[in-house]
């Protein structure tokens, strides 16, 4: 599957279309997110374009993107810029070592055409969804993401939230 783009100038409208060949009628776009930083366009997506086993597979991409910016079973995306070189994305995923949904970031340093390896926000044993991403600029000597989500409590759901810092993650930051 390949997707389109059209009128990606400003000011207007723009259009990201599947085009699948052949024809995957399983194939979908699902829940998008937008930053916009130094000219630069970020648009996120969940899509199942890809298959494993004959079974559709979801995954984040990216309109800059030139793979997939996250594991398999991945949904729900947020994306924040600090500038139009540094991005990063927050996103839920099915956790390999869990089996359950936890909250993964991922971070791109080219404007969002390269992405480096995924990591686990705070794995947990019950779904975290919804996740939303958030740069702080006030302490520029001290880099500091936000991120919050819902999380299942056993009854009902939770907001959670947790800095992502070069504290707690050193260089991955």
């Amino acid at each position: 599957m390949k997707y389109s783009h059209s009128n990606w100038g400003q000011p207007g409208t723009w259009t990201i279309s599947q085009v699948t060949s052949p024809v995957d009628n399983r194939a979908q776009t699902y829940l998008p997110t937008v930053e916009y930083q130094g000219n630069n366009l970020n648009v996120l997506w969940a899509d199942n374009r890809e298959l494993i086993g004959g079974n559709p597979v979801w995954r984040i991409w990216g309109n800059q993107s030139t793979s997939a910016i996250s594991g398999p079973q991945s949904f729900l995306p947020s994306v924040v810029a600090k500038n139009a070189n540094t991005v990063w994305a927050a996103y839920s995923r099915v956790n390999p070592a869990t089996g359950d949904y936890d909250i993964f970031w991922n971070k791109s340093v080219t404007g969002g055409q390269y992405w480096l390896s995924e990591t686990p926000l705070l794995p947990t044993p019950n779904p975290s969804l919804w996740p939303s991403i958030a740069y702080d600029n006030t302490m520029p000597l001290d880099l500091r993401l936000w991120v919050v989500w819902r999380e299942w409590n056993g009854t009902d759901w939770d907001i959670k939230g947790l800095p992502i810092t070069s504290e707690n993650y050193g260089e991955r930051l």
